[in-house]
């Protein structure tokens, strides 16, 4: 099957929360912040026959825009969903004349 991007909606954010729970690390936030986000900031949501199978946020940032948060069901893990929400992004930064893309981290290294 063929794994489709489109910008997300407010009736998106139920199922952004659920991919979220599936991703341990993924940034976990409350439906009033994922809804600010989809209304205001860049929430990408992959789909395949109409079923939401992963999602990219960024932030407008001073021109630049900074990667908040990615998440993937645990069923479409290593099928390129990641890829193709990333892919998608820089597609629409590039169009956008954006300066860069940032990848913001939070999680923690082992050493």
């Amino acid at each position: 099957m063929t794994v489709t991007v489109r910008s997300a909606e407010l009736i998106d954010v139920p199922a952004l929360l659920v991919i979220e729970q599936q991703a341990p690390g993924a940034a976990h936030w409350t439906v009033a912040e994922y809804s600010r986000l989809v209304e205001s900031e860049i929430v990408l949501v992959a789909e395949e026959l109409g079923r939401t199978c992963g999602f990219v946020c960024a932030k407008i940032v001073a021109g630049e825009w900074e990667i908040e948060n990615v998440a993937v069901t645990l069923e479409f893990l290593r099928r390129g969903v990641a890829s193709t929400l990333i892919h998608d992004l820089i597609r629409r930064a590039e169009s956008k004349s954006v300066s860069a893309i940032l990848l913001e981290f939070a999680g923690t290294t082992a050493l």
